[in-house]
């Protein structure tokens, strides 16, 4: 009877350790949003060769609001902080409407809990360097490559 209460505790403390609700409106990730041309053609040149370039994670949806660019993904985890991070090309096909595509890279800190996690990433637009207006921002055609399934790409405003 006491191994039984003894694992019926650990279970549920193991069980409480790691939020399992789907949606975690107070699980915020690490956002970092950044414009390196250098970086960016190596992140793509590695997804050609089929390397795991980023922790496993789903796009969801994406959408530009003003100069705001909101990313939904889905992950596992819930016991340590995640980080994101939007790689941009500094060179970006100028035609109109401007097209481009940016690598979303996750960190899981190696987080091995097993909630799910679904969240919505927030990138400012006009700090990435690219000089786009607002204007701009709402009619740009940008497709959102997952670094850890460059098959997954999400295109906004399309």
């Amino acid at each position: 009877m006491k191994k039984i209460l003894s694992m019926l505790t650990l279970s549920i403390l193991i069980i409480a350790s790691c939020d399992n609700s789907l949606d975690n409106p107070e699980f915020n990730s690490n956002i970092n949003n950044r414009s390196d041309q250098d970086a960016y053609d190596q992140l793509v040149t590695a997804l050609d060769d089929d390397q795991i370039i980023s922790d496993n994670f789903y796009l969801r949806s994406a959408e530009v609001v003003d100069s705001v660019l909101h990313v939904t993904v889905s992950y596992s985890g819930g016991c340590r902080e995640h980080s994101f991070e939007l790689v941009w090309p500094e060179a970006i096909i100028m035609i109109f409407p401007p097209q481009f595509n940016v690598i979303l890279l996750h960190d899981s800190n190696n987080d091995l809990c097993e909630a799910a996690i679904t969240e919505t990433l927030i990138f400012e637009l006009s700090e990435n360097g690219l000089g786009l207006s607002k204007d701009v921002f709402s009619l740009m055609k940008l497709g959102i490559i997952n670094g850890s399934n460059p098959d997954e790409i999400v295109n906004v405003n399309e």
